[in-house]
């Protein structure tokens, strides 16, 4: 996560990223007697299946481009896989975090203190359907999402219902994901999987 963060401030160059952590409960509530170490390897798995697609934590800036990973509304083109830039979102407040990337390079992250109720994305192909008139065309809300998620963590199942903004960065895409989508571009990176020789 810190890499691609780094990358995206290398690249391009964001006044500021926000580091937005999904809230976690269980069933029965608060997460009492859930140590700090259950929470930090919650926070730190990727978006996946066992995650239910949501990210637990998610580095966001404006302009940044970004892939919806659920289907939302189909008139409005929010589907999985659908592909936009962040325009805006309301500032929660928030303390200042230094990260240093897997390349070394250190940068300030603002660490959200919680989750704003939207975020605005300018989708880059959509039905004619406009969201709003107040909003411009292609720039739809991106409300959050809760699903849930388990994990094992030696002899122990934790589970836990995740609410979050069902985004991912989209500065790289996996093959499965590209599909159906028209590039102007493309650029494929063979990456050896186990066993190859």
């Amino acid at each position: 996560r810190s890499s691609v963060c780094a990358a995206a401030v290398r690249e391009h160059a964001p006044a500021t990223v926000w580091r937005f952590r999904g809230t976690l409960t269980r069933k029965r509530g608060a997460l009492v007697g859930v140590s700090a170490l259950v929470k930090d390897y919650v926070y730190a798995l990727p978006d996946s299946t066992q995650t239910a697609n949501l990210a637990p934590t998610l580095d966001l800036f404006v302009g940044m481009p970004v892939m919806v990973t659920h289907n939302i509304c189909m008139s409005l083109g929010l589907a999985n896989g659908a592909v936009g830039r962040v325009v805006a979102f309301p500032e929660p407040l928030y303390s200042m975090v230094e990260v240093t990337g897997d390349d070394g390079v250190r940068f300030l992250v603002r660490m959200a203190a919680s989750l704003p109720p939207f975020v605005l994305v300018e989708l880059e192909r959509t039905p004619s359907a406009r969201f709003s008139d107040e909003l411009p065309p292609r720039v739809v809300p991106i409300l959050l999402k809760a699903d849930g998620l388990s994990c094992k963590i030696g002899d122990f199942k934790h589970s836990f219902t995740l609410l979050q903004f069902p985004l991912v960065p989209y500065f790289a895409s996996t093959f499965h994901k590209a599909q159906g989508l028209s590039c102007d571009a493309l650029c494929l990176w063979e990456v050896p999987m186990a066993g190859d020789s």
